[in-house]
């Protein structure tokens, strides 16, 4: 039964992924119905971030009440370093009814691999 849980949660969040070349291409397009979030903690965002993105602290213990906040009609494209707490995050956001929740494949470390932009 554990099995089959884990490759439901696998299967589930690869279809909410999205790699760090088409969230480039969105993060371009500068639209404002995108919303790029980082779920890392301050002290990693100190380090370096995607420009623009909004943090909301994975391990805040405001986090689930601060999710609550978001608008439901935004798409968001959720990041932190490896892809593991966004994408928990994004199985979060879909549970609360948000439609559009993305999982930046690989975090921040893919990101920066690619050489796009951080601060």
């Amino acid at each position: 039964m554990k099995l089959l849980f884990l490759i439901f949660i696998f299967n589930f969040q690869s279809i909410y992924d999205i790699s760090p070349k088409n969230l480039n291409q969105i993060f371009n397009e500068q639209l404002s119905e995108n919303i790029i979030l980082d779920v890392r903690t301050k002290e990693e965002c100190s380090e370096s971030k995607i420009p623009g993105s909004l943090n909301i602290d994975y391990y805040s213990e405001n986090f689930k009440d601060n999710l609550d906040k978001l608008n439901k009609n935004l798409n968001y494209y959720i990041y932190c370093r490896s892809g593991n707490r966004s994408g928990k995050t994004v199985i979060i956001l879909r549970e609360k009814g948000f439609k559009n929740v993305f999982n930046l494949e690989g975090g921040i470390l893919a990101w920066k691999k690619e050489n796009y932009i951080t601060n």
